[in-house]
């Protein structure tokens, strides 16, 4: 899209980057603005936090314009259990095992602003993940292949060698990361206010 606003993604996340490419947004990767959270207000204040620090902290190359984009993703479990990267292998069992056939919600938020410009807008989409039945056999060769590290509630949706979900309301988007709806709106939003638009 030769008429769109380049696109910074403030984000450690290649498939978020393949996402946008494919909804014709290619964007550049840049490293993100450490995640501050919101004091705990709520997992909506928290993800809706982190997604703005890491947008406005975003490290960018100097003399560009365009647009920046950031995102993050939490699990809330079926207890109300803020469920977030994991730790270590420990807390990746943990989650997984309270998973385990039981259904529980998954919160994104995007933020995005001008090269620039003030703080921009964001906003949050959420969808409700039914996860199948998971014996300690199979959470314990999922854990070895290390692919829970740095994934919000310790899984991937895009996984297709391990299908733990049986279902999902809402966008599927949402669960992998970066829920198109949303970030179109946002998009848009801020291409109309680029001054080479």
């Amino acid at each position: 899209m030769s008429s769109s606003p380049p696109l910074f993604l403030a984000s450690r996340s290649p498939r978020r980057r393949e996402l946008l490419a494919a909804w014709g947004w290619p964007a550049r990767l840049v490293s993100p603005g450490p995640e501050r959270g919101a004091s705990r207000e709520g997992p909506a204040a928290e993800v809706l936090a982190r997604a703005r620090a890491k947008c406005l902290g975003a490290e960018l190359p100097a003399g560009l314009s365009g647009l920046v984009l950031a995102a993050d993703t939490l699990g809330v479990g079926p207890g109300g259990e803020w469920l977030g990267k994991p730790a270590d292998r420990a807390e990746a069992a943990r989650f997984l095992r309270l998973l385990s056939g039981r259904r529980h919600r998954v919160l994104t938020a995007v933020w995005g602003r001008l090269v620039g410009g003030d703080e921009g807008i964001g906003g949050i989409d959420r969808s409700e993940v039914e996860f199948r039945p998971l014996g300690d056999r199979r959470i314990t060769a999922y854990l070895e292949t290390e692919r829970w590290r740095d994934r919000a509630a310790a899984y991937g949706l895009q996984d297709p060698d391990w299908p733990f979900v049986a279902r999902v309301r809402g966008e599927e988007e949402t669960v992998i990361g970066l829920p198109r709806g949303l970030t179109g709106w946002i998009l848009d939003r801020l291409a109309r206010e680029w001054p080479a638009g």
